[in-house]
């Protein structure tokens, strides 16, 4: 049985792979710091959401 937070994110990951700006890539990065029991760190979240990916360097 899953808890309410990972249906929350489940979401959350659906919405971004459709969002402008954000390719799977970006996505996963996200998944596996939200993936762990501990909290993530701050500055590895917003490196996570401003980082380019190497396809939107091109």
């Amino acid at each position: 049985m899953t808890i309410i937070q990972e249906d929350i994110l489940e979401e959350f990951y659906s919405k971004l792979t459709k969002a402008e700006g954000f390719d799977k890539l970006r996505v996963d990065q996200l998944r596996a710091l939200f993936r762990g029991k501990k909290k993530p760190k701050a500055p590895d979240v917003i490196k996570a959401l401003s980082e380019d990916t190497k396809e939107s360097q091109t």
